[in-house]
């Protein structure tokens, strides 16, 4: 037993010394009550805490889990359920950590107890969550940066086939795998000839230029669209042809843009589309040129109309091979409509970048008459393409360095190397799925997807792909299943050339596809959106009176879309009242008058109101042949206006009718505005403010003998009361009492902007007077005009402060006049008015400034002496006794008083002096009256 004992100490001391002076943060916790027991000398370190302090300590008083959830992990950890965890700790000092918990059962005699390990991940954490954000925004970037693209071999074989086919044509890339012909059956009737010739130049005789065409294909549902095609040679190193790569763009819409812009040219003269004609010659001289041409190169319309004018000249340096060869290519081959990009020189010697829509015009011999076209600038939109592709590099280096999982598989002995992060995004531990291996792969890997992922790695086994790419479902710890990227290449072979080595990522995507099916969501509401246009555009060939209407004018006038209209049917809809001036401007327009009018047009029950505006062009003979323009619906702009100038009018009668004086004044102190009072006060429109309100009364002293004696108006000149700066500053109003020749006046400074402000002056001096007269009331006796009892008792409790604060001193006197109820009963209430008002005059002119009396009560008074002890006081009381004593009243003779006085005492308040007072002078009262107690 002794030996048992002995061994078990051993055991314990042996573990203690491991525990307290291990590098590793550790604590022992209860699990039952979430109590620490011990904790290491790192867990000192780390959390800041003493031993003793850890022991006062629960481990809820660490964790900023909730109690609940932290019970749960413990309970978990007891039945060796879960042995990691990534949470949140508080530290003494207040700070936040994110760490790793590793917590392990251990079991001392009958009692279990937790040991866990933390480890500090805040930092690797953070930058685990910055390089997953920039992976994601990586991600959206490559995943929407592409079309249709495949590739061919040697042999024209299709060996790869991207997603974006069947978006395109409807045909899937399994289809276009089975059956390549598929790719020329889709080609249009109208451009086989010309697809043909296209393969054979660019896979037969292997072509080494990167070779473009724009065709028709029919897609799968029947529908004609055009594909901007590219295809580019792919060799080895050594120069062996390896095949193709094909890029194909989906440009119906620019194509449909194309026709409209053509249909539609004179629309574009006065926007950013410059629509221009060149000449089939050397150099390519210019016939026509829209008038915008220079808002866009800075050219006149003249300069490129000039006969020694070459639009090849101004083409950049750079691009003009690839131009000519472009366009020869183009006439060459018959191909009558195509785009261009390159770059143009504008007049001031910058080059801009040009998207150019062209058109080659032939007679019936198929020789080529001139080259049509319509270019807009696009410099901006290369900039932001290379602003993106400089971003897309660093986001690549961002990939390249971040925290993703990788693994490694040796396809012939079956083995994956995988790293920590591999194992982590499927809820694991790299310890708990170790060894992994092909079997492992296959287990978590969702059967659907496993076999979607071995056909891919097959495919670029035997070279059909660059690299192995899958989108796969992989099972979480937790049951559910996790989206992740899986990406490889072969990057090693056996001595036979078969693959060994295949090397890999793979990329958590969850929140990738949750952010694709955000992006749906935002582009069906993009495709609504559109729909929604304020502005339609009609045209009337005025020979034939036909006319034609978009799609928003249809829906403006409230008809049905494509229903034949003419120039009759649109006067039907205009409202009666103004058909008369629309007629009349349209006759004026005829007449080569500006057609730009405000009218009304009836649809259905509602009246809306529309602006109209039109270019009218005339032939050789100066008759009207045709006339393009468009229509706004103006109708709540209409409505505003009406409602903004109704208000306007409303508020310039209140302008003149305010009762004080108003100022819109600028920053300079010059008056844009005023009302009629401002107006007659004297001032006056477009003056400065100092000078036309006030005539200069209010300047410094300085600034103005400088105006008067100098005639100079010194910068930033204003009155000495002026606030207007800092109202203007402030962002808010400021306001003040002034007072000038016995007037008082409030005044305000509003800041309307940054550089106005409204100065709003009201003569207040009405109120000012009865303000003070009100005042005086609340604080004065009406019969004697001392103070009253309540601001006695104010200034009382005021002076007791003073005296507590600074050791000062002061008296009281209270006097009662002598059986004043007899002078009230034998005289009358108007003689004992009489007799009050006379005492009170009588001491009033005896006592000093600084003294304070007040009408106590009846015929009771008090008298406040500061700074004065009790002696003199009382020698005070006694004077005042016999000046009362001493007066003459009519019809009464002599009246008597009765004093009472003492001296701040410590501790006293208002009412413990007062009642001291009080008793005292009714001691006064009960010996015999006409004489001074103090004490």
């Amino acid at each position: 037993m002794d030996n048992l004992i002995e061994s078990l100490s051993h055991r314990y001391l042996k573990f203690e010394d491991i525990f307290l002076h291990h590098s590793a943060v550790m604590l022992i916790i209860n699990p039952e009550t979430g109590k620490i027991i011990d904790a290491n000398n790192a867990a000192v370190q780390f959390y800041n805490y003493t031993i003793e302090e850890f022991l006062e300590l629960t481990i809820f008083d660490i964790s900023l889990l909730s109690k609940e959830e932290i019970f749960k992990r413990m309970e978990k950890a007891k039945n060796k359920e879960d042995n990691r965890l990534v949470c949140k700790h508080k530290l003494k000092n207040g700070e936040i950590r994110i760490v790793e918990v590793y917590p392990s059962l251990i079991t001392v005699g009958d009692n279990n107890f937790l040991l866990t390990i933390i480890n500090d991940i805040t930092e690797s954490f953070q930058k685990d969550e910055i390089i997953k954000k920039e992976r994601e925004k990586f991600k959206i970037i490559a995943d929407y940066s592409y079309g249709w693209e495949y590739w061919l071999d040697e042999n024209f074989n299709i060996v790869y086939m991207s997603k974006g086919c069947e978006e395109i044509t409807g045909y899937s890339s399994e289809e276009f795998i089975k059956n390549k012909n598929l790719l020329f059956e889709i080609v249009h009737t109208d451009f086989k000839s010309m697809y043909k010739k296209h393969v054979e130049k660019t896979h037969l005789k292997k072509s080494k230029d990167n070779e473009f065409i724009e065709f028709k294909i029919i897609t799968k549902d029947k529908k004609t669209k055009w594909i901007y095609h590219v295809c580019r040679p792919v060799y080895s190193e050594d120069g062996k042809f390896l095949g193709r790569r094909v890029s194909n763009r989906d440009i119906t819409n620019r194509k449909l843009l194309l026709e409209t812009v053509e249909k539609e040219r004179d629309l574009f003269n006065e926007g950013p589309v410059v629509n221009i004609i060149w000449k089939y010659e050397e150099g390519w001289p210019v016939s026509y040129v829209s008038n915008n041409i220079k808002d866009i190169l800075g050219y006149d319309k003249s300069e490129l109309l000039a006969d020694d004018f070459k639009y090849a000249n101004i083409i950049h340096p750079e691009d003009l091979k690839r131009i000519k060869n472009e366009v020869t290519y183009y006439i060459s081959n018959n191909i009558n409509t195509y785009q261009q990009e390159y770059r143009l020189k504008h007049k001031d010697g910058h080059y801009l970048w040009i998207y150019d829509f062209t058109k080659i015009v032939r007679d019936e011999a198929g020789s080529v008459e001139e080259i049509r076209g319509y270019f807009f600038d696009q410099t901006h939109i290369r900039e932001l393409q290379d602003t993106l592709n400089k971003e897309k590099e660093k986001l690549s280096h961002i990939i390249e360095a971040a925290n993703i999982g990788t693994w490694q598989w040796n396809l012939k002995t079956g083995e994956i190397e995988v790293n920590e992060r591999w194992a982590e995004i499927i809820g694991y531990s790299l310890k708990e799925i170790s060894p992994v291996t092909i079997k492992t792969r296959e287990k978590f890997c969702h059967s659907e997807d496993l076999k979607k992922s071995n056909k891919l790695i097959n495919d670029h086994f035997v070279g059909k792909s660059e690299f192995y790419e899958c989108e796969m479902r992989m099972k979480h710890k937790d049951g559910h299943f996790v989206w992740v990227l899986d990406k490889g290449k072969v990057i090693s072979y056996d001595e036979n050339g078969k693959p060994h080595i295949l090397y890999g990522i793979c990329i958590e995507i969850d929140k990738i596809k949750k952010l694709e099916s955000k992006l749906k969501t935002y582009l069906d509401y993009l495709n609504r959106a559109q729909k929604v246009a304020k502005v339609g555009s009609w045209y009337l060939n005025i020979k034939d009176n036909k006319l034609w209407w978009s799609k928003q004018t249809y829906k403006m006038f409230g008809i049905e879309e494509n229903k034949p209209v003419s120039f009759e049917l649109f006067l039907n809809r205009v409202h009666p009242d103004d058909k008369e001036y629309v007629l009349n401007s349209w006759q004026k327009s005829l007449n080569g008058e500006k057609y730009d009018i405000d009218h009304r047009i009836i649809v259905g029950n509602d009246i809306k109101y529309v602006n109209n505006k039109a270019e009218v062009y005339f032939d050789e003979d100066g008759n009207p042949i045709e006339a393009v323009g468009t229509v706004l619906d103006i109708t709540e702009k209409k409505y505003l206006y009406q409602k903004i100038e109704e208000e306007s009018n409303i508020i310039k009668k209140l302008f003149n009718l305010l009762p004080g004086y108003l100022w819109f004044i600028k920053k300079d102190r010059t008056i844009l505005r005023q009302n009629k009072l401002a107006e007659d006060f004297g001032s006056r429109v477009g003056e400065k403010c100092w000078k036309s309100i006030f005539g200069c009364k209010f300047l410094p002293e300085k600034e103005r003998k400088m105006f008067f004696e100098e005639g100079t108006e010194p910068e930033n000149i204003k009155c000495e009361f002026c606030l207007a700066d800092e109202a203007l500053e402030k962002k808010e109003s400021i306001n003040v009492e002034l007072e000038d020749n016995g007037k008082c006046y409030k005044t305000w400074w509003i800041p309307v902007s940054e550089n106005e402000y409204m100065h709003y002056c009201v003569d207040i001096t009405h109120l000012k007077e009865i303000e003070n007269t009100l005042r005086e009331m609340s604080v004065t006796d009406p019969l004697t005009k001392v103070f009253n009892r309540r601001y006695f008792a104010e200034k009382l409790e005021r002076e007791i402060e003073l005296a507590r604060r600074t050791n000062r001193t002061f008296s009281l006197i209270m006097f009662d006049i002598d059986h004043f109820k007899k002078v009230n009963d034998t005289y009358g209430h108007d003689i004992g008015d009489k007799v009050l008002k006379s005492v009170v005059n009588a001491v009033k002119n005896r006592i000093r400034k600084v003294d304070i009396l007040a009408r106590w009560g009846g015929e009771e008074f008090l008298i406040l002496l500061p700074e004065t002890k009790l002696l003199n006081s009382s020698y005070l009381a006694e004077e005042l006794r016999n000046i009362i004593s001493e007066l003459d009243i009519d019809k009464v003779g002599n009246v008597t008083a009765s004093f009472g006085v003492t001296e701040y005492k410590k501790g006293d308040t208002v009412d413990t002096i007062t009642k001291r007072v009080d008793d005292l002078m009714y001691k006064a009262k009960n010996s015999g009256r006409n004489c001074v107690c103090y004490g």
